[in-house]
């Protein structure tokens, strides 16, 4: 169930919207752009915002599932990583609102998934993606 949720929330998403907005919708900017935001508001924000509100809230549900560790000690550590997944989730969420908030948002989502592909399930064909269009991103500004 996690494997599909993250796969829904960082490609498939992403990607149908994107094509739904060139394609159906007609909008102005090019494909890329609109993935670029489509993954910024997705894996970027509900992604981040779900993992963050998880690992605040049950902490002990991502140290047992996803890293296999049992002690209490390591819950303080996991709550601040859910911390930063809220923060970071909320401006993924807020560049829906805020167009202005794409590319920071692309950027730390993007750097984020890069730097965590080795601790979670995420693939090497998704971390390159999200670093991709953190620097497409930045070259677009």
């Amino acid at each position: 169930m996690y494997i599909a949720i993250v796969v829904l929330l960082t490609i498939v998403l992403p990607l149908a919207l994107a094509i739904v907005d060139r394609f159906v919708v007609h909008a102005p900017s090019g494909f890329l752009v609109l993935l670029a935001f489509w993954m910024a508001f997705w894996a970027g924000g509900v992604r981040l915002l779900m993992a963050g509100l998880r690992q605040t809230l049950r902490p002990e549900l991502t140290t047992q599932q996803i890293f296999g560790i049992k002690g209490q000690e390591v819950l303080p550590v996991m709550r601040e990583v859910g911390f930063a997944n809220l923060a970071m989730g909320t401006l993924g969420v807020l560049s829906v609102l805020d167009r202005s908030l794409l590319v920071p948002a692309a950027l730390v989502s993007g750097l984020y998934y890069g730097f965590a592909r080795s601790e979670e399930h995420t693939s090497e064909l998704q971390s390159h993606s999200f670093i991709s269009y953190a620097v497409f991103c930045l070259k677009k500004k």
